[in-house]
Parts: structure tokens; C-alpha cells; sequence
């Protein structure tokens, strides 16, 4: 999972990923996000929209780019499970 590599154009280039903008923000279907960056946005609460699928439209929960933004933020600064446990051990000295 390459979350470093999400921008919005990359977002935005990707046909796999529904979308819509809304008074100039964009926003991501968030089952597609899902299904493509192994569940790294689930947690966050989408909002249900209107989007356009192939052939009609359907309503979907949907989370705009800066929620994606944070959630990477917060990835990429979470510590790592060994870092963790090191720090644990080193408390318990």
C-alpha cells in the first residue's frame, strides 16, 4: 500500500474511483478507496452523495480529499509495532 503516492490527481486520474465536486471540493467514493488501499479509510465517516456510476446514478458514502489527506498524515505518523513494544520495555525498567 503506497499511501505516500496518493495525490489528488493521482485520485483523479484513476477510473477505478468514483468522484464528485462540490463547490470546488472534491470528493472519493469511499467502497472504491476501500477496495483499492485495503481498507485504510473505513473508519473515517463518509457522507452520503449522489454519484454518477457507468450507466446511473447511486448513493454512496463518499469522503472528501482532505479527510484523505489527514488519514494519510496520521498513517504515515502512527509509530510502528516495534516501536511501540520497545517502548513499552523501556517504561517497565
Amino acid at each position: 500500500m503506497e499511501l505516500e503516492n496518493i495525490t489528488l490527481q493521482s485520485l483523479l486520474n484513476d477510473t477505478r474511483i468514483r468522484r464528485k465536486n462540490i463547490n470546488g471540493i472534491w470528493y472519493f467514493a469511499q467502497p472504491d478507496l476501500n477496495l483499492i488501499y485495503e481498507d485504510v479509510f473505513k473508519f473515517l465517516q463518509g457522507t452520503p452523495m449522489s454519484v454518477k456510476s457507468p450507466v446511473f446514478y447511486e448513493t454512496v458514502y463518499c469522503i472528501s480529499y482532505s479527510e484523505i489527506k489527514e488519514q494519510i498524515e496520521y498513517w504515515q505518523n502512527k509509530p510502528s509495532f516495534e516501536s511501540r513494544i520497545g517502548q513499552i520495555f523501556k517504561k517497565g525498567k
